[in-house]
């Protein structure tokens, strides 16, 4: 009767703040990703070496400044979960694994 509604009511809440809370996160989420794609594309367009072949040393900076934004995301979640890391993670040519454990 009155415990069962008010446990009902207590249960409706939670379930409701829980959702707004997972449907915050998400848009929150979403808003990253689309930010770093952004970056990305703007990292793309925007450094030029010079003229109209680009240098070596561009391409790889451009390559590089991509790499790292668009891991970021990645990184995030991986930091924002349970246990902090993840042991799949591969280093690629550019990192040392001295340099990952410091950072």
């Amino acid at each position: 009767t009155m415990p069962s509604f008010a446990l009902g009511l207590l249960i409706t809440f939670k379930t409701q703040s829980g959702y707004e809370r997972y449907i915050e996160a998400r848009t929150l989420w979403e808003h990253l990703l689309r930010e770093s794609r952004s970056l990305s594309s703007r990292i793309l367009l925007r450094i030029s070496g010079q003229g109209v072949e680009k240098s070596p040393a561009v391409c790889d900076a451009q390559r590089r400044a991509v790499k790292l934004v668009t891991s970021f995301p990645v990184a995030l979640k991986y930091h924002l979960t349970e246990d902090g890391c993840n042991p799949h993670i591969q280093l690629g040519e550019w990192e040392k694994e001295e340099d990952v454990r410091t950072a």
